[in-house]
Parts: structure tokens; sequence; C-alpha cells
């Protein structure tokens, strides 16, 4: 992650007149800016380079450098390759400049860390070859999103490591190179490898690995065929022949954009009820569940989406004329009737749906 790059050494007093200065030598680097060079002048004459990234100066100037690149975060090796020894790094944690996150990793200036800062973290703490996984794995990519603070999960080829506070590590000892991808620039396991070690978290029911599976197909951040290719691979894991079995099924998308849509679904699960389409495009609309079969909409509403009781009474009136034209029942179900009426609303649902596949053909929308 850090190299650095020693120019040639300080030209000696008598040396001045006839050899170049560290000024010189940092303006033939490549990649330096005016800036970079002029505030390189004074200090150490050492190039370091993070990725793309060069930066020279002080010791101290290059680790702030470093850590705006990692999120705010540095480690004990990292600051040694830079030129600090042993000494320098714990004076520089006395006065509160280098503040200890786990062994061997410190936050530079302060604890307000970044967005991914705990992350960072965790991988530094880790070795090399260490990859974010299981549920940190899953927030990154965009199909788990739960809003309270969890253990950061690192996976680590064959196990071992230093397992800190807040770090839930987890060793493989899979005989194949763990595939690394990234997301929002940082080393995790591929959508396909989280959602199998996902299947084998007890915390994770089959709704919520079917719901990240489907949104992982969804935006497109994986495939059915190259998830199966990885289930097949990875067969001799329990959380492989759970995601073998999502595959299998041959239904519409599960992914849900609210907890209201979430809680529909569970009546539609709970009543056996034909599964319907979520949020398909009818008539330019765009609907919460949607019957083809029976030309049956239904649409989840929540007032605090509408600007006001007035908007949301011209959405009705204006969605129900449009699809009364084209033959099509809308009704409208909200999340307090889903939770204080769910029998009573199960039964409307069922007896709906019910009367139009015996062929019943009432035209107007419905309404709870």
């Amino acid at each position: 992650m850090l190299r650095c790059m020693e120019t040639a050494s300080p030209a000696t007093a008598t040396e001045t007149a006839t050899t170049p200065t560290a000024s010189d030598e940092l303006s033939e680097q490549p990649g330096l800016d005016r800036a970079q060079r002029h505030n390189s002048c004074w200090s150490v004459n050492t190039v370091v380079e993070v990725g793309v990234l060069l930066v020279c100066g002080h010791p101290d100037r290059r680790v702030a450098e470093l850590a705006r690149v990692q999120h705010g975060m540095v480690s004990s090796r990292q600051l040694r390759e830079i030129g600090l020894t042993s000494s320098m790094i714990e004076s520089r944690k006395l006065s509160g400049w280098l503040l200890p996150m786990h062994r061997g990793v410190y936050a530079v200036g302060h604890l307000a860390l970044s967005r991914f800062g705990e992350e960072v973290a965790a991988l530094l703490a880790m070795k090399p070859s260490a990859l974010l996984s299981y549920e940190t794995a899953a927030r990154l990519w965009g199909f788990h999103r739960d809003p309270e603070y969890s253990a950061i999960d690192v996976l680590v080829r064959g196990g071992g490591g230093r397992w800190d506070d807040g770090i839930r590590g987890s060793g493989t000892k899979l005989a194949c190179r763990l595939e690394r991808a990234y997301a929002k620039g940082l080393p995790v396991t591929t959508p396909e490898q989280t959602l199998i070690d996902l299947a084998t978290r007890l915390t994770w029911t089959p709704r919520a690995l079917e719901r990240a599976v489907d949104e992982a197909l969804e935006t497109g951040l994986t495939t059915r065929s190259r998830l199966s290719a990885a289930a097949t691979q990875s067969s001799h894991r329990a959380g492989a022949a759970e995601v073998r079995k999502l595959l299998a099924k041959r239904r519409p998308t599960t992914h849900t954009r609210s907890q209201a849509q979430e809680q529909f679904v569970g009546i539609i699960r709970e009543a056996a009820l034909p599964y319907p389409e979520i949020n398909a495009e009818v008539c330019d609309f765009t609907f919460s569940f949607y019957w083809p079969e029976l030309g049956l909409a239904v649409e989840v509403d929540d007032r605090e989406w509408h600007s006001s009781k007035s908007a949301f009474a011209w959405d009705e009136c204006y969605e129900e004329a449009i699809l009364r034209e084209h033959r099509l029942r809308l009704m409208r179900v909200t999340s307090e009737q889903m939770t204080h009426e769910r029998l009573a609303t199960t039964a409307r649902i069922a007896s709906q749906i019910g009367t139009l596949e015996r062929g019943a053909n009432e035209l107007g929308a419905l309404r709870f």
C-alpha cells in the first residue's frame, strides 16, 4: 500500500557547489507540482508513493498526507517506512497526534473519523491479504443497510491475525486464492462471495438473504450465471446451498424499496397468494405491486411521501382515471392498515384476487 523511495543523500558542505540540492532533485521528480516542490525544499529528501499520489516533505507532513488518502488512518508499519522511529511514534502518541485505534493502527490528529475510517483501521490491523466481508462488505456493495453499528467484518486467508475490539474476524482455509474486489475504494469480497457468506450467518433470515440476492441481481452487481458458478465452486459451504435454492426459484424480483412494501410482501407470503411484480411500470405509473394476468395494481401508500393531503388525493384521482381507461383495477393500502389491521387487510386482498381469478370483471378502483 505504501512505498518509500529515497533520493540521493543530501550534499555535504564541501559538495554544495557541484552537487544538486534537495530542491533540484525534487524538481526532477515526475508528478510533482510547484506547490509540492516548494513545500518540500526544507524537509527530508524523501518522496513517498501511495497509489498514484506522490508526497514529499517533513515526515509529519507525509504522515498527514497518507492519512488523508486512508480516511484518517495509518499503521505503525507505514510510519516506519516513512521514516519515523519507535521513539518518534511514541512521542507523537503522548502528544495526542497519533491516537490508537487498534494495535499498531492510529488515527492522525483527531477521532472525527471519515465515513470509512473504521473499515480502513480494521484492514490496517490485519494481514495485507485481509478483505472486508460479510455484513461490512454487503453495506459497501449496497445491498445491506442495517442502520445499527456492528463490528467490522474482516476475512483473512488461513485465519490468524489479531482480533481487536470492533473487529469481527474470520479465517478461511480455502485452497483457492480469495478473489479480491473493490467497493467504495476498499478491498472486499466479491458480491457473489459476500452473498454466500451471508447465508451462513444465523442472524440473516431467509427473507433477508432473498432480498439481498434480488437487489444484487437487479442493480447489476452480479448475474444469475456468475452467482450460480460461485455457489458451485463453494459447494462445500453451507451458504452455497441456500443461494442455489434461491436461484432455482423462477420468480419476479422481491427487491422492495420501503418497509411498507416489505410488510406487503409478508402478507402475500403468509396468505400464499400469487406473487406479483414489484415496482412495475403500468400506464406510465410505477405501482408497488402488479398482477398482469389479473389486471390488478396495488399501491402501498405513505402520506409522508406526498407534500400534502390534497396532493395525495389528486394523485389518487389521476391514477384511477388513467387505469379505468385501460380497464385495470387499483387497490390502495397503507402501512397503518397492514400494522394495525393485518388480518382484515389480508382478507380483503385475498378476496379481491380470488374474485378476479374467478373471472369477475367489475370496473373501477377499489379502496380500503
